[in-house]
């Protein structure tokens, strides 16, 4: 299916844009469940307003006639010459079209590490708690639900949960592994050589039940479900902790591009913690 998928979107933009010669990446986190694969458009050339409108509608068009469940990005060739894209360079499979990967930005280990954890603040913990200042240590996103705020509780979807548990895990896996990881990371192995306890177990039990399910547990698993959710909170804090340590870090540091990099994330998303407070009060 995500191979029918693929073909289907890199047809459809070949049509739609015959004189554009795009480049197509196929990147996933090695499983065959379509969720788990993106396809990776880079065009020659930024779209401007009405290219980005025909290719949004493009994307609904292919959506209306199949199943469309992988993710397509958009981007282009004159962006990634500023902006690094580890995961195409470093774990993307090029489809059809010129391969432009070294025209992307470099970066450092130490760069994306830091970013990941950004990246991972963003998307893997504010949207189960949207209401800011977060504070530390962080509850349930909604104590009293079936799954404690992190699924749907008439009809549970757990890809988003498991995509956040996953980033999470990263995250502290590469303090123990210092190289960029994206793309299929052995996250459970991984974890359980460089980490290890009794997390190890729980985070083997969430990825695999949740792609066994793919990510759409039937209802006779859902007490499992519910199990596996109310662990969630002790991991999340685990990497909060870290990002914390790595936030402090980056204020109080010398380098200007680091403290503007914490500085963004935290006038969007602000941390309720009197050490984050004061080294951001404490900024030229």
């Amino acid at each position: 299916m995500t191979d029918t998928q693929l073909t289907a979107a890199i047809t459809a933009f070949e049509a739609a844009f015959p004189s554009h010669p795009i480049s197509y990446y196929h990147l996933h986190i090695g499983t065959a469940i379509p969720r788990d694969h993106t396809l990776i458009v880079v065009f020659p050339r930024p779209l401007n307003w009405e290219q980005r409108t025909a290719v949004e509608a493009l994307i609904r068009a292919i959506k209306a006639l199949i199943p469309l469940e992988i993710t397509i990005e958009l981007t282009d060739q004159f962006a990634l010459q500023f902006t690094p894209h580890p995961a195409l360079s470093h774990a993307a499979v090029l489809l059809q079209g010129p391969d432009i990967r070294d025209q992307i930005a470099p970066i450092t280990v130490d760069a994306w590490y830091e970013t990941h954890l950004h990246q991972t603040y963003r998307h893997a913990i504010i949207p189960f708690r949207p209401i800011t200042p977060i504070r530390l240590p962080l509850e349930y996103p909604d104590p009293k639900a079936p799954f404690f705020g992190y699924a749907n509780p008439d009809q549970p979807d757990l890809y988003r949960w498991a995509q956040a548990i996953r980033a999470c895990a990263i995250a502290l896996i590469a303090t123990q592994y210092p190289r960029i990881m994206v793309g299929a990371i052995d996250v459970i192995s991984h974890y359980r050589e460089g980490i290890g306890g009794k997390t190890a177990d729980w985070l083997e039990q969430v990825i695999v039940n949740a792609h066994r399910w793919q990510y759409h547990p039937p209802r006779k698993e859902w007490a499992a479900v519910r199990e596996l959710c109310r662990d969630t909170l002790h991991f999340e804090n685990e990497f909060m902790r870290l990002y914390q340590r790595v936030l402090l870090s980056q204020l109080w540091g010398a380098d200007q591009a680091r403290r503007d990099q914490a500085l963004s994330v935290m006038l969007q998303h602000p941390l309720d913690d009197p050490d984050i407070r004061g080294a951001i009060h404490a900024q030229p």
